[in-house]
């Protein structure tokens, strides 16, 4: 009783030249009860409102069904060969599954799909992750889409620390810098100390070169180095110092990257 009076409806709108809700009633009875005169006129009245998408979804689901006559399933094919060319087609999967997939919040399962340019909104859902991505599509295109939604990784059970009487307050800080500064400070550290060895080796091995009676360039020239040394230990202590302040409070030696999900898309191409 309800898809006659889709279909019925259908005749009435059409009537009147309403063709765009006309189709969209014929689609209802088609659903209500497999008919081919709702397809039929489905097709006719979307081609006639110049409704490319309803075209399309009539079309669609005369080919798909396995029932349908040749003459209507020559006419569905024809009809969706000149609405292609203005709609996006996509082409949708998602995993893990189970996965739920929307299409501007219109329930979208894998699958083939037609839908009109432009900005669409496309949701993957699995279990309590959700992910929203916006894709920009142009007419007569193919989109293959995959959407990945990752399950963040289970966080193991932390252990309370070890009491530190010097760094239980520093652990529970939060550090801002990478391990690498640490690491990169201890080596500066080590390379100036190797050049601070040198240089005290070079001043004294200048001092005992002097003469009973040196010259005053001379002397300047042992003091100068003598300064030298002062100044690279002093650097060389003050850079030791920093790095093992960095490493005891500022230095982050468990970094962690959490998982998240993602979303493939390729555009195939046009037809």
């Amino acid at each position: 009783m309800r898809a006659a009076a889709e279909f019925e409806l259908g005749l009435k709108l059409y009537e009147r030249a309403d063709y765009a809700n006309a189709a969209q009633a014929f689609l209802r009875a088609d659903k209500l009860a497999p008919s081919e005169d709702a397809l039929r006129n489905a097709i006719a009245a979307g081609r006639k409102a110049s409704d490319h998408l309803l075209v399309a979804r009539a079309s669609r689901r005369a080919i798909e069904r396995q029932t349908t006559g040749a003459e209507l399933l020559a006419a569905a094919r024809e009809a969706l060969s000149q609405a292609g060319p203005h709609l996006g087609r996509l082409q949708l999967s998602c995993e893990p599954a189970p996965c739920e997939l929307r299409v501007d919040e219109e329930l979208a399962p894998a699958g083939e799909h037609w839908v009109l340019p432009g900005t669409r909104r496309i949701v993957a859902r699995h279990e309590k992750q959700r992910e929203v991505r916006e894709l920009v599509l142009e007419p007569g295109a193919t989109y293959r889409i995959v959407l990945r939604v990752v399950e963040p990784a289970a966080k193991p059970r932390a252990r309370p620390p070890a009491p530190r009487p010097s760094t239980s307050g520093a652990r529970g800080m939060h550090r801002p810098l990478p391990a690498s500064v640490f690491y990169v400070g201890a080596v500066a550290t080590v390379a100036l100390g190797a050049v601070t060895a040198w240089s005290g080796i070079d001043t004294l091995s200048a001092r005992d070169e002097l003469p009973n009676e040196p010259t005053g360039a001379e002397v300047d020239r042992v003091r100068s180095k003598i300064r030298r040394t002062d100044y690279l230990l002093a650097g060389t202590l003050v850079l030791a110092a920093g790095t093992g302040l960095v490493g005891v409070f500022w230095a982050d030696f468990g970094g962690s990257s959490p998982e998240t999900a993602s979303l493939g898309v390729a555009a195939v191409g046009r037809f």
